[in-house]
């Protein structure tokens, strides 16, 4: 049984955003925003914490790290096994961002590129130092730079880490066509042969589970990451025969020693296999099975209880970032999740993007 990931987004993936999709429907893990390792050691590291909060989170949560010198991946990965960071079940290295600007400064996906992987072989060997075990280790990237590379991810295994997430896209394609699915196939080969103890996940374009389960099958992944689809649905995580009820009470957060923070176990064969038995006993014990065609928990929702998330998410921005900690403009991104699919929805969704606060958002939507 495949076990899911909630993708990093900048700007999306906060701890507040995480916890709404928690209540919603639970991942099996999520992953943080991707955060700067270099902005995180220098003067500016105040500004980037907040990326780091794991204050609302109820599941696993993996840091998604990148940057440019891996002295301070080192640094910043042992600030995170060490608990310095605390919260987290693990450290991801972000080989995956195709922005030009990220790209121009050989950062992240451009590390795929055959004459930078002396860098990219730097920047994991650094971070492994900086973890020495304590926390697994994980990558995201693409199908390769300007074309599709398997010798990319032939030295990716070949580093062993414990997981490997493949957004099956290359970078010039940025998200222009459509996900290459059977593309990850002859990674899924590669691992087998250099690093069975890999797990494989594939990530785009994938909506919601019970697509993500049938890929899964098919493609022979372990796991499945799912990203602009919670913008369609924050159930998406959800099997569609299955219902549950937004819970908006708080849970108690988790930190560096917390049960829910299980994939660090030494005396497992990679620490993700946690994850693919927690998946496969909540699917048994439920006995749930998934039918095409079924209305998923989101479609069922009424537009007051569509306004009312919104409003709960909006307020838990508020109480988790006071006075201004994190911008509103970013927040009004969300309008288009929970405003959709009911009479009014695009004028109502058009006012809250001309809002300019919480408190003026939340009256407009009273």
């Amino acid at each position: 049984m495949a076990f899911f990931i909630l993708a990093p987004m900048d700007d999306v993936t906060d701890t507040v955003f995480r916890r709404i999709v928690a209540d919603c429907a639970a991942p099996d893990m999520t992953m943080t925003e991707f955060v700067n390792v270099d902005g995180l050691t220098s003067v500016g590291r105040p500004k980037l914490m907040h990326r780091l909060s794991v204050e609302h989170d109820s599941v696993p949560v993996i840091a998604q790290i990148w940057g440019k010198k891996p002295e301070n991946f080192k640094q910043i990965a042992d600030e995170i096994a060490s608990g310095v960071i605390p919260g987290f079940a693990g450290v991801d290295i972000n080989f995956g961002c195709p922005e030009k600007s990220v790209v121009k400064n050989e950062c992240c996906s451009a590390l795929a590129q055959p004459q930078l992987r002396d860098k990219a072989l730097a920047i994991i060997n650094a971070t492994k130092e900086g973890l020495v075990g304590r926390l697994p280790l994980s990558i995201k990237t693409r199908l390769g730079f300007k074309d599709i590379d398997y010798s990319w991810h032939e030295f990716l295994l070949e580093q062993k880490p414990d997981m490997l997430t493949v957004h099956v896209r290359t970078t010039r394609e940025m998200s222009k066509v459509p996900a290459r699915w059977e593309a990850i196939e002859p990674i899924v080969i590669l691992r087998d042969r250099i690093s069975p103890n890999t797990k494989i996940v594939l990530n785009g374009d994938v909506m919601n589970r019970e697509q993500g389960e049938k890929l899964a099958r098919k493609h022979g992944v372990d796991g499945i990451m799912i990203g602009r689809g919670v913008f369609h649905d924050p159930y998406c995580f959800a099997p569609t025969t299955h219902q549950p009820t937004c819970q908006l009470a708080k849970p108690a957060a988790l930190s560096a020693s917390s049960d829910a923070t299980h994939f660090s176990s030494p005396v497992l064969t990679s620490p993700y296999d946690d994850t693919v038995r927690s998946a496969t006993q909540r699917e048994n014990a439920h006995h749930l099975e998934v039918h095409s065609g079924c209305k998923t928990p989101w479609q069922q929702k009424t537009k007051q209880e569509r306004i009312d998330l919104l409003k709960h998410h909006m307020n838990l921005h508020e109480q988790t970032y006071p006075n201004g900690a994190r911008p509103f403009n970013p927040l009004k991104k969300f309008a288009k999740i929970y405003i959709s699919d009911f009479p009014g929805a695009s004028e109502l969704r058009d006012k809250v993007m001309h809002t300019s606060s919480v408190e003026e958002a939340i009256e407009l939507l009273q």
